[in-house]
C-alpha cells in the first residue's frame, strides 16, 4: 500500500479493499502482488460459425443484423459465448469487390451434442433466409477442449501482434434491448461512418452465470443486465498530425460514443473500463454506476494522497489530465521547483 505495507484483503479482513479490487481497478488502490483465482477443469466444446453477407451498402443488411441481435438471448441461454464482427464495408480477397458482412464465432463449453447446438441456430437461419439479397453460411464442430480451440482454430499464424494505434469506444447493452427493440442498435450503428475493413465487435461474454451471479463486488451493476459488450475503434497512421489526432478523438468521444449511449439512454447501462474510450465522459457513471461513491471513499481511505493514479480511474477527477497537479491546487509552472507541496 502507499505506506509500504503488505496487507491481505479477502472476505474476512480488509473487506472494503477486497470489494474495491474486484472491479474497481486494482492499480488504483495499491500494488497487487499476489492473487488467488478460481480455475476450472478443461471441458469439451462445440464451436459454431456464422457468416452473413449482403451487397455492399444495401439497407437490407441492417435488417439481417437486427434479426441476428434478436436471437442473441436464445443463443446465450443455450450456453453460447463468443464474438462477432460487423463489417459495413468488407473487401473480399481476390475478388475485387466488397460486401457488407457479419462474422460470428460462438463457443458452447462443456457440450458435445452438435445437433442440439445446430437447433439453436435454426430459427435465426430461417429468418435470414427469408431476407432477399442476404446470404447466411453456418457450420459447427466439436472440439476436445478450449486449448485445442485456441491453438488449432483461433491462432492461425506465428505473428506476434503486440499493439496498434487505436482509440476505442464501447457500450454495454441489456438483454431487455435485444428482446424488445433490437432494431434500435442497428439504426445507430448504420449512422457511424466506417471504411473498408472497419468493424464493430460484439462480445457475447455476459448473460448466463454473469447475470445469475449475486456476489457483491465493485463491478458495474449493469453487468448483471448486460447481454452484449460492443466496441469499435478509430486509428491513424504514425505520421498523422496532432491536430488530426485530436479531431479523431473529439469525434469519437463527442459524437460516436454519444450515439452508442443513445441506444438505451446515457444512464441506463455503462461501458467496460478495460475496453472503453480513454476520454469517456462521466466515466464515474459509465464504468461503475452506483458503486462509484463507495469506491471513491475507499480510495481516500487507502490512498489519501492520490499516489496511485490512472486515467479515468477512481479519484482521477481530483487531478489534471497529466496526473501531475491536483485540480483544486496551484500547479507550479516549473515542476522541477523545490516547492512541490501543492503537487
Amino acid at each position: 500500500m502507499i505506506q509500504g505495507d503488505l496487507v491481505v484483503a479477502n472476505e474476512y479482513q480488509n473487506r472494503d479493499l477486497f470489494w474495491a479490487l474486484r472491479g474497481g481497478g486494482g492499480g488504483t488502490f495499491g500494488i497487487v502482488v499476489d492473487v488467488t483465482l478460481r480455475t476450472f477443469d478443461e471441458a469439451p466444446v462445440i464451436m459454431s460459425s456464422l457468416n452473413i453477407s449482403a451487397p455492399l451498402g444495401h439497407p437490407i443488411f441492417w435488417d439481417a443484423v437486427t434479426e441476428f441481435h434478436a436471437h442473441l438471448p436464445a443463443l446465450s441461454d443455450g450456453g453460447g459465448a463468443g464474438y462477432y464482427r460487423i463489417f459495413p464495408d468488407l473487401p473480399l480477397p481476390d475478388k475485387n469487390t466488397s460486401v457488407s458482412g457479419l462474422i460470428l464465432a460462438l463457443v458452447f463449453p462443456n457440450q458435445t451434442d452438435v445437433a442440439r447446438v445446430d437447433r439453436l441456430f435454426d430459427p435465426l437461419l430461417t429468418k435470414l433466409n427469408e431476407i432477399s439479397a442476404v446470404t447466411a453460411e453456418y457450420g459447427s464442430m466439436p472440439l476436445p477442449d478450449i486449448r485445442t480451440l485456441i491453438s488449432d482454430i483461433l491462432i492461425t499464424s506465428n505473428a506476434d501482434i503486440t499493439g496498434g494505434i487505436t482509440l476505442l469506444g464501447s457500450r454495454m447493452y441489456s438483454r431487455d434491448l435485444f428482446e424488445k427493440e433490437p432494431a434500435k442498435l442497428s439504426a445507430v450503428l448504420r449512422q457511424i461512418r466506417t471504411g473498408p475493413y472497419e468493424s464493430f465487435t460484439g462480445h457475447i461474454v455476459s448473460g448466463g452465470a454473469v447475470a445469475s451471479n449475486h456476489i457483491d463486488s465493485a463491478l458495474h451493476p449493469a453487468w448483471r443486465e448486460t447481454l452484449l459488450h460492443l466496441t469499435f475503434g478509430r486509428g491513424w497512421d504514425p505520421e498523422t498530425s496532432q491536430a488530426e489526432q485530436d479531431a479523431i478523438r473529439n469525434n469519437l468521444t463527442n459524437v460516436e460514443v454519444e450515439l452508442l449511449r443513445s441506444v438505451e439512454g446515457s444512464h441506463k447501462m455503462g461501458a467496460y473500463l478495460n475496453e472503453a474510450n480513454a476520454y469517456e465522459k462521466d466515466f464515474q457513471s459509465s464504468f461503475w454506476g452506483d458503486n462509484y461513491n463507495r469506491l471513491y471513499n475507499i480510495k481516500q481511505k487507502w490512498d489519501p494522497t492520490g499516489l496511485f493514479i490512472t486515467r479515468s480511474g477512481v479519484g482521477s477527477e481530483d487531478w489534471d489530465a497529466e496526473g501531475i497537479c491536483r485540480v483544486k491546487s496551484h500547479c507550479p509552472r516549473d515542476i522541477s521547483s523545490n516547492d512541490m507541496s501543492d503537487l
